[in-house]
């Protein structure tokens, strides 16, 4: 009978109980890991609220979605982000305190402070230095486009 395991004689399974553990058990394991992985998938979904960390926090995540992400960060006074390309993504940024400076391209630099918004497209190398006394706090998305 399919699905019926009985202990042989030998400590070896027999080729037909083998296929049945292919058959039934394999199928079975992939299910409950495609249900676990929706389930995750659907809690990522849900709305939700975060408090924002103070500005000595360098840096929080926010949302990874499939299509965007978003964070929040935090530069003390002197203190340079990496340089980075935005590559297929577009990003805008929301300061919320603090002044500093976009550097685009390694020369061209775009002032900011708290209040701005700051949209950089994609294909754009950039770096973010705060400038002011107080820590340049912002929050970033980044939003996926087609290259």
């Amino acid at each position: 009978m399919v699905g019926v395991f009985t202990r042989p004689e030998s400590n070896t399974l027999r080729k037909s109980q083998r296929k049945s553990i292919y058959i039934w058990v394999i199928p079975a394991l992939l299910l409950c890991l495609l249900t676990i992985l929706v389930a995750e998938a659907l809690q990522k979904e849900q709305p939700f609220a975060k408090h924002l960390p103070p500005d000595s926090v360098h840096y929080m995540p926010l949302v990874e979605a499939e299509t965007f992400e978003s964070g929040c960060v935090a530069l003390q006074p002197g203190d340079f982000g990496d340089e980075h390309s935005s590559k297929s993504w577009q990003e805008m940024l929301v300061v919320l305190g603090g002044q500093g400076e976009v550097i685009i391209g390694g020369e061209e630099k775009l002032p900011i402070q708290a209040g701005d918004a700051v949209y950089i497209p994609r294909q754009t190398i950039h770096q973010l230095h705060c400038t002011g006394e107080t820590a340049l706090q912002y929050v970033y998305v980044a939003a996926k486009t087609s290259p």
